[in-house]
């Protein structure tokens, strides 16, 4: 998965307070599937970090204490979808290459660790990827075309990879999502990659 850091701007302390106490199991298990931190800045003298690992607070003075984290309920809510979440769940617990697509740009934000190693890359540079360097423009438009229409679509088809051409079987969803605060979901593409295998050309003697 991709690395992230998210930052919360609530309106001032009693604000960030309120989501550190209700929603701290939503914002732990996000900066888990996600990799990375989440920080509540209020713009005060400290601000809270959340860690993949665990809830911590930072201060000027004093780094990195531990604050207990309670069980709470989870809901939809701040931006952090419960359906967004589950995705990256379902990606990080999959043993097939996945990958979440912008619907209309076509850029790659998001890869499971199968992914990286089909496309042999590390997932820096995973997350880089334009699907429109490595599609044929009429087969990519095909499959944005199909899914506007019916929201799903199980297809074979051939398309490149960073090292070669291959084959590949794999389902395409339609998907709203969205993890940021104040920002609305925006349409993605949902890929699983069922099989792939490349092209190998054969030359006649």
């Amino acid at each position: 998965m991709s690395s992230s850091q998210i930052t919360i701007k609530p309106p001032d302390q009693d604000a960030a307070d309120f989501l550190l106490d209700q929603w701290v199991e939503a914002l732990t298990r996000c900066a888990k599937v996600t990799g990375g931190d989440i920080t509540i800045d209020w713009g005060g003298d400290f601000v809270y970090a959340i860690t993949p690992k665990m809830a911590t607070i930072k201060t000027s003075t004093n780094n990195d204490q531990p604050i207990p984290v309670r069980n709470k309920v989870f809901g939809a809510g701040l931006g952090f979808d419960a359906s967004a979440l589950n995705i990256l769940e379902r990606m990080q617990s999959s043993d097939k290459p996945m990958s979440i697509c912008d619907l209309e740009t076509d850029n790659q934000e998001w890869v499971n660790q199968p992914l990286t190693e089909m496309l042999r890359l590390n997932y820096q540079n995973a997350v880089e990827l334009n699907m429109r360097d490595y599609w044929e423009e009429d087969a990519l438009n095909y499959v944005k075309r199909i899914l506007g229409q019916q929201g799903r679509l199980e297809h074979h088809y051939q398309a490149d990879l960073p090292y070669t051409k291959a084959t590949f079987s794999s389902t395409f969803e339609v998907i709203e999502f969205g993890l940021i605060p104040n920002q609305p979901s925006r349409l993605k593409r949902l890929v699983t990659i069922h099989h792939y295998e490349p092209v190998t050309s054969v030359s006649n003697v």
